[in-house]
């Protein structure tokens, strides 16, 4: 019997303390005493090395391979035709299957500088003709999601599948990039084995600025593959006035897209400084990791978003954080994403495959439920801020 009363006792002092906020004001305590300065000394640790970022951008902006571009004509609706980057209906096939068949067939790679020699000297290409692809000189940008297909795909994203659609997305993207290379790559052998190697040279450096100047962080990979085949290119048939960029300059490329997505998150916790913007913006494209870097706002609404009584108000933060992305988003011509932001069932979906993906590391998907607890979700989504900030922080190496 004393134990049953104990029992009760104690079911009514937790309540009592929940009544009057007392764990909840212990909870927001321990929060601004660890989670939220920790997350601001992170913030500034990145934001040191902003000026170094910016340093890196300044003097890539003066090479040929990152020349501003006015971002009039998009190539997406151009290569769509041909590769399909987005779910297409009918794509004609322009020599695309077999290419894919001889390369499998005779397997054939880029990868190294002897793979690439035997692969622009491989004969039968002289007899496929995707002379289609030298209309690449036409464009000045790449915006991946400006196109009709993919204005209808990112339109459907509207149930709680939203966030496998989006990853079916991402891989269908990442495979039409090694088709795109492998196109390119045909047309590459092609003028090499006519003697045009200029034409070669130019063909390869538009397919750089190209990816530089895109809205996909899948771009971003490719650009930088691209410059390492031009590097092997260049020791096989050197050329003047196509130079290629050495290893520490395509690192320096690498690491101002790891910094740049990691530091444009930084504005939920303070303004981003106008001259990192601005020369993200007309040097080097800051529109190449919105696509994927809206992601966070989406996390940090479900979390932040009508806080219960005594919880941390982040409400200034979120609207900093939205209008900054919003503006950035029409800037960039990816006004489809826009609705994404403000889907209660896109939020929901991400946090279930979060929750879900966690889980199975962890072994324990029942504890996870924790997360929509007030007083309690906050300090577990710093948590998680923290574990990506240490990973955008340690892939920039």
């Amino acid at each position: 019997m004393k134990i049953i009363l104990r029992i009760i006792i104690t079911i009514l002092v937790i309540v009592l303390l929940f009544s009057f906020g007392i764990i909840p004001i212990f909870s927001q305590m321990i929060i601004a005493k660890h989670s939220i300065p920790e997350i601001k000394d992170k913030m500034t640790d990145l934001a040191e090395k902003r000026l170094e970022v910016l340093e890196d951008l300044v003097e890539l902006s003066q090479l040929p391979h990152f020349e501003k571009s006015p971002w009039k004509v998009n190539f997406q609706p151009f290569i769509e035709a041909y590769v399909g980057f987005l779910p297409a209906e009918g794509v004609p096939d322009k020599g695309l299957k077999q290419i894919l068949d001889i390369i499998d067939r005779e397997r054939l790679s880029t990868s190294s500088e002897g793979q690439l020699l035997n692969f622009l000297t491989y004969p039968e290409w002289a007899d496929i003709d995707i002379s289609w692809l030298d209309k690449i000189h036409d464009f000045d940008h790449w915006n991946l999601f400006a196109s009709d297909g993919a204005k209808k795909a990112l339109g459907a994203l509207k149930d709680q599948n939203y966030m496998q659609q989006i990853e079916e997305l991402e891989e269908l993207q990442v495979s039409k990039f090694f088709e795109f290379r492998s196109l390119l790559s045909v047309r590459l052998a092609q003028h090499i084995q006519k003697n045009d190697v200029e034409k070669a040279y130019r063909l390869l450096r538009k397919a750089i600025q190209l990816a530089v100047h895109s809205t996909s962080v899948f771009a971003m990979m490719f650009a930088a593959d691209l410059m390492l085949i031009e590097g092997q290119l260049q020791r096989t048939y050197p050329l003047k006035g196509f130079e290629a960029l050495d290893r520490e300059q395509i690192q320096k490329f690498r690491r101002s897209r790891f910094y740049s997505l990691s530091m444009i998150h930084s504005v939920f916790f303070k303004e981003l400084p106008n001259s990192f913007a601005e020369v993200l913006n007309k040097q080097m494209g800051i529109c190449s990791v919105l696509a994927s870097g809206y992601q966070p706002i989406i996390s940090n609404k479900y979390f932040f978003a009508h806080p219960k009584m005594l919880e941390t108000d982040f409400t200034s933060h979120l609207k900093r954080e939205n209008e900054f992305f919003v503006q950035w988003l029409k800037t960039c011509g990816l006004d489809a994403f826009i609705p994404l932001m403000e889907q209660n069932k896109a939020s929901e979906s991400l946090h279930l495959k979060v929750e879900h993906d966690l889980g199975k590391e962890t072994q324990q998907t029942e504890k996870l439920n924790i997360s929509r607890i007030p007083y309690i979700r906050i300090p577990m989504h710093f948590k998680e801020i923290r574990k990506s900030i240490e990973i955008y922080a340690k892939s920039s190496r």
